[in-house]
């Protein structure tokens, strides 16, 4: 008759006991701290901050309109006017926004279901329809490659692929400042420097 090492048999369940304990608690824990970014992401979001620079954006293309608001933009910082310095900062608001959103997403912190809902397909499309253009000009002027996130929140919700036209980057080119100008590209920038947290992320993205 076969006997039952019962200390073994012991030690395994508790073993296995102990193995599922620590499995659920931190599955338990990586859902709160999933939970926990995105009310800390919908908290800023909904902030007065990120409101009024939502509100500058879509006040300045009704006065400007839809075709014209980016090349106005353009000419606005290169003139260090106000008002286009009031609008770079509310692009760069968003646009470091949307980089956390993908940044989080891309390290584990928010689920894909989670970003299905917040911040969702609609206001991702009214970001890149708001911000696209300004940000390219941004990039364009200090010799940086576009940002990534446009690309990401496309794959994100399956939107079209469609591109920033020809004719547009066409005539942003022909409007910055010529190398050797007395315009530099440092004109159209803000007094604090431009996006180092969304060029950190970027840099980050692409050593992964």
């Amino acid at each position: 008759m076969m006997t039952v090492n019962w200390a073994l048999a012991i030690s395994v369940l508790g073993l296995l006991v102990t193995s599922w304990y620590y499995v659920n608690m931190l599955t338990l824990t990586q859902q709160l701290q999933q939970a926990n970014t995105l009310n800390a992401m919908h908290a800023e979001y909904s902030s007065s901050k990120t409101l009024e620079a939502l509100e500058i954006l879509e006040e300045f293309i009704d006065e400007r309109g839809v075709v014209n608001y980016a090349f106005d933009f353009l000419e606005l910082r290169r003139k260090r006017d106000a008002k286009g310095r009031a609008i770079d900062r509310a692009r760069r608001h968003l646009t470091q926004w949307f980089s956390r959103v993908q940044y989080f997403y891309e390290f584990g912190y928010l689920k894909h279901e989670y970003i299905l809902r917040f911040p969702g397909p609609e206001r991702s499309r009214h970001f890149l329809h708001l911000i696209e253009p300004l940000e390219f000009i941004s990039r364009r002027a200090t010799g940086r490659k576009h940002s990534g996130v446009f690309d990401f929140l496309r794959e994100v919700y399956q939107m079209p692929h469609v591109r920033l036209s020809d004719e547009f980057r066409q005539t942003v080119e022909q409007m910055l400042p010529i190398q050797g100008e007395d315009q530099t590209s440092e004109a159209i920038l803000d007094d604090v420097g431009d996006d180092p947290l969304t060029d950190t992320e970027d840099r980050k993205r692409e050593e992964m």
